[in-house]
């Protein structure tokens, strides 16, 4: 099929309007509902708050000293901190960014669609897969205050000017690829990094990569990045001594080679994730766009497949052969994937516009819009049903019931009794909330079961924890909400005669 010209303005208008209206409601919509996740979410809340207070911009901390736990390098806490003073600390400022890169990656599938392939509906139906993607349209990716929506972002951008470089030699291209790239390893370490391997197999299958390495920005970018990156890693071993050892042991060698923290699965695990659980309303599309694509007659989209098909496969086969896997490790293939995806929806949707098959029926151009509305009604319609009103699964209320205590005192809609709260085992959430209130005037900290003195309103929730303070220790109940239960302590039980 020969490559369309350039959409009428009034139609791109109507493309971006559509994109915008359609993209809030998945990626917007009652973001600061649910309570801080347990791990990575909640640690980088913390650590966001901690260095508005502390302003150690180079060294995160957590709970008071060096965060070696989550290596990663700060450029989100650094946003999110920003946000923290601009909008106040709480759930929205912390996701708002992840949010926002979200629809940013939308929009540049929407720009390819438009300036590049010049195929305008091209971009909105990729992006409107993307954000009917499970996997993606999640509390660990695009609606979460962890590092993966930026880390997608970046490394999306990485890929689209890899893209543009090949096809028009844009100089311009190569300096953005290599500002992504930092940006990527910023956010997210060397995951930023992993796209590359099947960039350089494109240029390679198409003659570019010559003209690439001889391009003197190139080895200028290269050298940019590595001061940058190099700089900032120096910089915080220098402040912080053993980040460097902490940075290999959880971030390379150590996660690549071996399980960590019980993050296990076969060779096959995220491609059972995309057919099971991820991307379950599009798979099937995926090997239809593959074949479409590489047998279109307009090369420019021949080409965009072949790095989507290059890009996307590479990064499978690093990820799965993995010794940790993450259950969010896939998040960079979705923009690839819903792109690829796309041609052969849009195939159909242009056949229709352009042949008009039911024109004797039907006028105008009903038909394919009318099958694009039917494509995309069920899917869209169970992501936004999903996050209007957003409620934790049953199986999470009773682990996040204490959160939902602290997160309603913080926002004003409860009293707090408690100036104290014991928790087995780690629980940032509850960290991060008793941050803010101790800074509203309403201080609680974290104490051990074991260290409760007289006079203490101590807040329990787990089984045991309550079990241990009612048997170790006289108290009286002053309030019960749920699970949740705060004791008035009056001191230790005295051995009996």
């Amino acid at each position: 099929m020969p490559r369309s010209v350039t959409a009428p303005r009034s139609e791109v208008r109507i493309i971006w309007a559509l994109f915008a209206v359609l993209a809030y409601f998945p990626l917007f919509i009652d973001l600061d509902v649910l309570p801080l996740r347990m791990w990575d979410e909640s640690r980088l809340a913390v650590s966001a708050y901690e260095m508005l207070k502390n302003h150690q911009y180079l060294v995160p901390y957590f709970d008071g000293a060096p965060d070696m736990w989550s290596t990663k390098p700060p450029l989100l806490i650094w946003i999110q901190a920003l946000l923290f003073k601009v909008l106040g600390p709480g759930e929205l400022a912390l996701r708002l960014p992840s949010a926002i890169c979200a629809f940013v990656t939308g929009a540049m599938l929407v720009h390819v669609g438009i300036h590049w392939l010049k195929k305008p509906w091209w971009g909105l139906i990729a992006a409107l897969i993307l954000y009917t993607s499970q996997g993606y349209v999640s509390m660990h990716v695009a609606r979460s205050g962890d590092y993966d929506s930026m880390l997608v972002m970046f490394m999306t951008l990485a890929l689209l000017c890899v893209y543009r470089y090949e096809q028009t030699r844009s100089k311009r291209a190569v300096v953005v690829m290599f500002i992504a790239i930092t940006l990527a390893i910023l956010t997210k370490s060397i995951q930023g990094l992993l796209i590359l391997p099947g960039c350089a197999v494109y240029l390679l299958i198409t003659g570019a990569l010559l003209d690439f390495l001889k391009e003197r920005r190139t080895w200028f970018g290269l050298v940019g990045t590595v001061m940058v990156v190099g700089g900032y890693y120096l910089g915080r071993e220098t402040l912080n001594p053993g980040y460097m050892e902490a940075v290999w042991n959880n971030d390379l060698g150590g996660r690549y080679g071996t399980v960590m923290e019980g993050h296990e699965g076969e060779w096959d695990y995220f491609i059972r994730q995309f057919l099971v659980t991820n991307f379950t309303n599009w798979y099937l599309l995926v090997p239809c766009g593959i074949a479409l694509g590489l047998a279109y007659k307009d090369i420019a989209i021949r080409r965009w497949t072949m790095l989507l098909t290059c890009a996307g496969a590479s990064y499978l086969i690093v990820i799965s052969t993995a010794g940790t896997k993450c259950q969010w490790y896939d998040a960079p293939l979705y923009p690839i994937l819903a792109s690829l995806c796309a041609l052969p929806l849009h195939l159909v949707f242009e056949w229709l516009r352009t042949t008009r098959p039911f024109n004797l029926m039907v006028r105008g151009d009903v038909v394919p819009f009318t099958a694009l509305f039917l494509a995309f009604a069920m899917p869209y319609a169970s992501v936004v049903h999903h996050y209007y009103k957003v409620k934790d699964s049953p199986w999470e209320f009773e682990y996040y019931e204490s959160a939902h205590f602290l997160q309603d005192a913080m926002k004003g809609r409860r009293e707090l009794k408690a100036d104290v709260f014991c928790y087995d085992d780690y629980n940032g959430p509850l960290l991060f909330y008793a941050h803010v209130l101790t800074d509203q005037g309403h201080p609680i900290r974290s104490v051990s079961k074991y260290d409760l003195v007289p006079g203490m309103r101590a807040m329990a929730s787990q089984p045991e924890v309550k079990e241990f303070i009612e048997a170790r220790y006289e108290q009286q109940v002053i309030e019960t909400d749920g699970n949740v239960v705060i004791f008035q302590i009056a001191g230790p039980k005295h051995a009996q005669p």
